[in-house]
């Protein structure tokens, strides 16, 4: 039954989320040049470009409900957890660390989630240096919070249907 029910809750995101996205480019897999203007680690260092996580490492590593659409950086990831309901409704969470420097890592998820039609609601910026970021596309909501670390960032997103996550970050 919980197969069954994670397999309906996937199908009735995929059908929310791609709502008016047919005829979009595919998820680029980042630049190796960081835009303009956007903030790189600072030090120096040549980083890793912001690469998409790739569909069978996400399978993996993430919880089988997740929705397969929600953009998500390619990193180790730490934890993820998903919180479902039979209705197709839900939450999903996931923490992971990234080589790419935070300021990189935010530059594509404004990208990527521009893209796919999402629509920026908020960016704030931390006192520790870490931006929020908070995309809705139809009853999806999607917070995410990049934190700068000595060596890349860390990413720590929330994804809800019909389910309000902006605060969960």
């Amino acid at each position: 039954m919980r197969v069954a029910s994670a397999a309906l809750a996937a199908a009735i995101v995929c059908v929310v989320l791609l709502a008016g996205c047919s005829g979009q480019p595919s998820e680029p897999s980042g630049s190796s040049q960081p835009q303009a203007g956007s903030p790189s680690n600072g030090a120096g260092a040549t980083a890793r470009p912001v690469e998409a996580m790739p569909t069978e490492i996400r399978k993996v590593q993430l919880p089988a409900g997740f929705p397969i659409e929600v953009p998500v950086p390619d990193g180790r990831v730490e934890s993820a957890s998903e919180q479902t309901n039979e209705g197709g409704t839900g939450a999903w969470t996931y923490d992971l660390v990234s080589e790419a420097p935070a300021g990189d890592l935010v530059a594509w998820l404004l990208r990527i989630y521009s893209l796919r039609g999402w629509d920026l609601r908020e960016q704030t910026e931390g006192p520790d240096g870490s931006v929020r970021l908070v995309f809705v596309k139809g009853g999806a909501q999607s917070a995410i919070k990049v934190v700068p670390l000595e060596s890349g960032a860390r990413v720590q997103g929330s994804i809800g249907l019909d389910v309000p996550v902006a605060d969960t970050l």
